[in-house]
């Protein structure tokens, strides 16, 4: 990776939430787990927020459903405009706006901020980006960063262990219907 591709990947996934919540003596013992969903997100709304609240709910550590893993943070990704003016056509919001909206209903969130690398990336300019290259480029991104690299050294000094962050990724219904489950 080059200097100019980190600064423009950190430049658009904020980590100052994420970091925050990477305390040593809670992540020693779990997997720190990123939620995130993708999406036109044309205009964002509450549902979108509320996706994460309830993942969250259900993979926090006092579940009796979770043993392994902790949500640290929590990323909407809106789509490209690519993506949304071919969905959407004249009602599509321009990216610019959809992430200022995002920003907005996320500000007061300790833990949910918003990616801007799906809808801004230069990388993938004039391509369709599936949910799936998103998730994978955040995971392999946060795991990779320097700041989070800080965090695992911080952990080790103290004794403790930073496994890698896993991202899960979170999706409405519509989504499942539009892609199918796998078998």
């Amino acid at each position: 990776m080059t200097v100019d591709q980190i600064f423009t990947q950190s430049s658009l996934t904020p980590l100052t939430k994420l970091l925050r919540n990477l305390s040593p003596d809670i992540i020693s013992i779990k997997t720190p787990v990123v939620l995130l969903t993708t999406g036109s997100i044309n205009p964002i709304h509450k549902q979108h927020i509320n996706i994460f609240e309830l993942a969250k709910r259900t993979i926090h550590p006092q579940t009796p459903l979770n043993e392994k893993y902790i949500v640290v943070g929590g990323y909407i990704s809106p789509s490209q405009d690519l993506y949304v003016n071919s969905k959407l056509g004249a009602l599509a919001i321009p990216a610019i706006h959809r992430i200022a909206m995002a920003k907005l209903a996320t500000r007061d969130s300790d833990w949910v901020d918003v990616d801007e690398w799906e809808a801004r990336t230069e990388e993938m300019k004039g391509m369709f980006i599936d949910f799936h290259r998103v998730a994978h480029r955040l995971q392999q991104w946060l795991n990779e960063c320097q700041e989070v690299q800080e965090a695992r050294s911080v952990a080790m000094a103290t004794g403790g262990v930073l496994s890698p962050i896993k991202v899960m990724y979170l999706c409405g219904f519509d989504h499942v219907l539009r892609t199918g489950t796998p078998d």
